[in-house]
């Protein structure tokens, strides 16, 4: 902020490493890295909150994201220069059940096609 650093460079590094308990998941934001396929089917949290893990290569390797109730998403990707922000609708639906539909890795392919 106008010249100085507000936030530690260290710090910040650490909210994008995943964990040995989940290699997927930073300090509340998800990661594109490779997880074992029953891993990710068994992990409640991970398959009901992405489908990063169903298919590799489409995601650029640097994206994080956050992810909120009915789908919303908080996507960043330094390689593709990208902030992209998708609002939802349907947020105290998706709270009532565990049902979703939403894909990242169709999103992605969409965002990123010629």
């Amino acid at each position: 902020w106008r010249g100085d650093q507000l936030v530690d460079s260290g710090a910040f590094a650490a909210l994008f490493v995943g964990s040995s308990a989940n290699p997927a998941y930073g300090l509340t934001w998800w990661l594109n890295e490779p997880v074992d396929r029953d891993f990710a089917a068994n992990t409640v949290p991970l398959s009901n909150s992405t489908d990063f893990w169903s298919e590799y290569g489409v995601i650029p390797d640097d994206m994080v994201m956050a992810a909120g109730a009915g789908n919303q998403r908080l996507y960043i990707s330094a390689e593709h220069n990208m902030v992209v922000v998708r609002q939802a609708d349907g947020v105290l639906r998706s709270l009532l059940s565990r049902r979703n539909d939403w894909s990242d890795v169709e999103f992605w392919r969409l965002l990123l096609a010629e």
